[in-house]
């Protein structure tokens, strides 16, 4: 990338960091042995680092291990004053493909590592200015929009239109994830499930009701946190709930809960 490029990117930082949507990371760097400034956007990290409650060791990504494979590329010095580094995350999610990359910028003073910026991929500046304030985890979307796929066969007629309109609206909240493409390309590889054996279909059919519901309530938990407010279809899905599973999710003003401000 040009010194133009670079010097957008490093203004937009400056702009992103004065409207606090950037989370410092400078205590990680400094244990990873980089004596910089080190910083990511609050999309990315809230979708991809932080560790949210319910959060197991395959849903977010290291941020240590990622800093230390940038601390040992810079120690090498094979192409001294190299201002992009694509590092492939040594343990990746789940859902994540193996061929993916984040984008670590690095800029220097002199000959010395200044400030450093992780960012997704193949965005540049779209992470720190999201079309939302706020991202909800990319583990917690994809399994939530693979349970709703794998209970879409064993819906009543009449659930149909409420089960497709919470589907649609879980594709429009994951179409401002940072992570949009790579949840989206595993999820499309999933193919429809018949149950196991060992359940008959109502059966499957009510255990798959009870996990879609809990993991709502968890998402609703984590929007709460994040001070987000997410429209979902809720009086439909309160109607599955008394049905089926005797429990109701946090509400506030008819709509299930999520993100407003960055959570550091």
């Amino acid at each position: 990338m040009g010194s133009k490029g670079q010097r957008e990117i490093w203004e937009r930082v400056e702009q992103a960091r004065s409207e606090q949507r950037l989370v410092d990371l400078n205590d990680e760097a400094r244990r990873a042995g980089l004596p910089c400034r080190c910083e990511i956007g609050v999309p990315l990290w809230n979708s991809l680092f932080w560790e949210y409650p319910s959060a197991g060791k395959q849903d977010v990504l290291d941020i240590g291990e990622l800093l230390h494979i940038l601390h040992d590329r810079l120690k090498s010095n094979v192409l001294p004053g190299q201002t992009n580094f694509y590092i492939r995350p040594p343990r990746p999610t789940w859902w994540m493909q193996k061929r993916y990359f984040l984008n670590l910028t690095v800029r220097y003073r002199g000959d010395q590592v200044e400030s450093v910026l992780i960012m997704p991929q193949f965005d540049t500046l779209g992470s720190l200015f999201p079309l939302v304030p706020q991202a909800l985890p990319a583990s917690m979307l994809a399994r939530l929009m693979q349970t709703v796929r794998r209970f879409l066969p064993f819906c009543y007629r009449t659930e149909l239109t409420l089960i497709r309109s919470l589907n649609a609206t879980l594709y429009e909240l994951l179409r401002t994830n940072p992570l949009f493409d790579q949840v989206d390309r595993y999820l499309d590889r999933l193919r429809p499930s018949l149950g196991p054996k060992e359940f008959s279909r109502d059966e499957y059919r009510e255990v798959t009701l009870r996990s879609l519901l809990t993991q709502l309530e968890l998402m609703a938990a984590v929007a709460d946190k994040l001070d987000l407010e997410i429209r979902l279809p809720v009086s439909g899905l309160l109607q599955l709930m008394a049905s089926y599973v005797g429990f109701v999710p946090v509400r506030k003003n008819g709509a299930l809960l999520a993100d407003k401000r960055p959570f550091h």
